[in-house]
């Protein structure tokens, strides 16, 4: 059973911010899990466990992680993380930044955004 009284803790990781990638330090406490989402279009992820175990459902795979372990995540595919055991478990993921479109900017044409800031 989860523990209600913690909160999942999720820090960004600055330092490997860029222009195409971004990463996030993530904690979860025993029964707390990262429920099924996808990368995402044109969005690559590799997550690293750093401490505890986590399971790690890729599609209809499932893997199990421990300290070092890690896996790699392709683009719009569905997957979730979760601690099963009594113990904290954390992770770092690196997932690419989704492309604009070409020709667009944040979702604008350039004479879109051009526009907003007139």
């Amino acid at each position: 059973m989860c523990d209600h009284t913690h909160t999942r803790h999720e820090t960004w990781v600055s330092p490997i911010n860029s222009r195409h990638l971004t990463s996030k330090h993530v904690i979860l406490h025993p029964g707390e899990s990262m429920p099924d989402h996808t990368t995402g279009k044109d969005r690559e992820e590799v997550l690293t466990c750093l401490s505890g175990k986590l399971k790690v459902k890729i599609g209809i795979a499932e893997t199990e992680l421990e300290f070092g372990d890690s896996v790699f995540i392709p683009e719009d595919t569905l997957h979730s993380i979760s601690n099963e055991t009594d113990a904290d478990a954390s992770y770092v993921f690196v997932v690419t930044k989704q492309r604009p479109e070409p020709g667009r900017w944040r979702g604008m044409t350039v004479a879109e955004a051009r526009n907003q800031h007139n």
